[in-house]
């Protein structure tokens, strides 16, 4: 585990969760999707993952495993990890062993994740143990462990670690939106001290190929809500974080002019939810203090094949 992995959970844990909004009036008359999250476990399915972050591109392929935990709770773990490509340069020859061991080991330390029967995300297993490995790889983070410890940072993190069954089933779960529909609502995430923030979220009912449900979940924020959620990570950065007097001058005096935006798409069964294909992706654009504008842009893509799943009721 590394000092990335910690700085990933704090950054790309601005968005809030699914929401209910309701349909707006549809264009033209259309049936309504009716979703339903069946993986009749025990169930794993081969994923192909290609990622890009802060200018690195990534493919990986693992196993989706997916099994009954108790009554009502399945375990969704990712198994069989292996590192093909980085930058484009294969990393399959023996000449590239070490690193991609290095990076496989990274993933495969990635903590398991709990859903229920009906394909909603429940919790995050093992976090206690990743909180712990991130700082013994790096020691500068111990004196921010109040941070990691607080309920706050523990959601936000678990949130990152759901995002990839939030891609592929989680934000699904529940929709009825007539195809063509499109609706935006306001809705609220908690803020590092538990304030709500605001953020617009979009639902989109697209046209799918092969029977396939087309669907797109865009969540959007700006303005002062940007500006509480990021100040505590900035302030932490700049090494003031631990005085709450400096933290608060800091926050009054910063000024920040931008937005963040996420977007889960899919292109899934409605039948049982088991996804061809699904896209998270992350922009942000910011300008701090005057300065030169920050842009990053993140994105995952998973590319599932069904035809080669074991158990999945097959």
């Amino acid at each position: 585990m590394t000092r990335r992995l910690a700085i990933l959970a704090t950054l790309a844990a601005c968005g809030g969760g699914k929401g209910a909004p309701a349909a707006a009036p549809a264009p033209v008359p259309a049936a309504e999707a009716e979703l339903r999250f069946d993986w009749s476990p025990p169930c794993s399915v081969p994923v192909t993952e290609r990622a890009h972050r802060k200018g690195a591109d990534l493919t990986m392929s693992y196993t989706v495993s997916v099994t009954r935990l108790g009554d009502g709770e399945l375990l969704v773990d990712m198994v069989d990890i292996d590192v093909l490509e980085v930058n484009g340069t294969d990393l399959r020859g023996p000449e590239h062993a070490a690193d991609r061991a290095q990076i496989r080991d990274l993933f495969a330390a990635f903590p398991a994740l709990i859903v229920d029967d009906a394909g909603n995300y429940l919790r995050t297993e093992g976090l206690d143990e990743v909180i712990e490995a991130t700082i013994r790889s790096s020691p500068e983070l111990a004196e921010a462990r109040s941070m990691f410890d607080s309920p706050e940072m523990r959601a936000q993190m678990s949130a990152k670690f759901a995002e990839p069954w939030l891609t592929w089933v989680g934000q699904w779960v529940d929709w009825s939106l007539a195809l063509g529909d499109r609706a935006t609502v306001r809705l609220t995430t908690p803020g590092p001290s538990g304030e709500e923030l605001p953020f617009d979220a979009t639902v989109e009912h697209l046209v799918g190929e092969d029977g396939l449900a087309h669907l797109r979940y865009t969540e959007r924020m700006d303005g002062d809500a940007l500006k509480v959620m990021m100040a505590p990570m900035l302030a932490s950065m700049s090494g003031i974080a631990p005085d709450p007097a400096e933290a608060e001058k800091f926050f009054d005096e910063m000024t920040l002019e931008g937005y963040r935006e996420t977007v889960f798409e899919v292109e899934t069964s409605p039948e049982n939810l088991r996804p061809r294909r699904s896209r998270h992706e992350i922009r942000f654009e910011a300008t701090i203090n005057g300065a030169k504008p920050e842009r990053q842009l993140e994105w995952r893509e998973y590319e599932f094949d069904w035809d080669h799943a074991v158990g999945c009721g097959r």
